[in-house]
């Protein structure tokens, strides 16, 4: 399909297949088409994000949170061992000593508790939370597109690659990108002192 159709998916807090730890297979698509597909991924939410629908807000590339929300891998809690990858993103992000204590007591955390460990990016007070959501999803959703999808192939390989082979494939993405209408738009608007228009092309 056309990538400025692709450029994201926002998910929200407030749907069950994101919190509460109720999952279905929208939820599991969910979680595949970022990390398969490469395109953004955004979750916010209010209330609380537990169990599953933290494992999959964990898989989002950026993550926003109310002052109200509460954080917790709950699967202590009824005896459940965890899953939709939530032990893959945690130790990833607040290291494994801390997502070993998360998940072996469940504790629940705030907003700002969760933001101290990088859980999430952004809070901000429940009515200033979709007006900061709809402004940071739109200026991802007007950047440049291909460049955004191959920074996210880089930074994934970055995870698990070598030095060496993150370096061989930035070189590659990066002339990949050079080769964009973006790439050359980014460029005729520097010399002309304007802001870019990216097409996703």
């Amino acid at each position: 399909g056309d990538r400025r159709e692709q450029r994201g998916v926002l998910g929200t807090g407030s749907t069950p297949c994101l919190h509460g730890g109720r999952v279905n297979s929208e939820s599991s698509a969910f979680c595949q088409y970022h990390r398969v597909f490469e395109h953004s991924s955004h979750d916010h939410g209010r209330g609380p994000a537990a169990g599953a629908g933290l494992s999959l807000a964990l898989a989002c590339d950026i993550r926003i949170a109310s002052t109200t929300a509460k954080l917790t891998t709950a699967f202590a809690k009824v005896a459940a061992s965890g899953d939709f990858g939530g032990s893959y993103f945690l130790p990833k992000i607040v290291g494994s000593a801390k997502a070993r204590e998360l998940y072996f007591t469940s504790a629940k955390l705030t907003a700002d508790e969760a933001f101290t460990l990088g859980m999430v990016n952004h809070v901000y007070p429940d009515d200033e939370l979709d007006n900061a959501v709809a402004e940071m999803a739109a200026n991802i959703a007007s950047g440049p597109a291909i460049a955004h999808e191959y920074m996210k192939k880089n930074l994934n390989a970055a995870e698990s690659g070598s030095l060496d082979q993150v370096f061989d494939m930035e070189a590659a993405h990066m002339v990949r990108t050079m080769m964009t209408e973006d790439h050359k738009e980014a460029a005729m608007a520097f010399v002309e002192k304007r802001a870019p228009n990216f097409k996703g092309e």
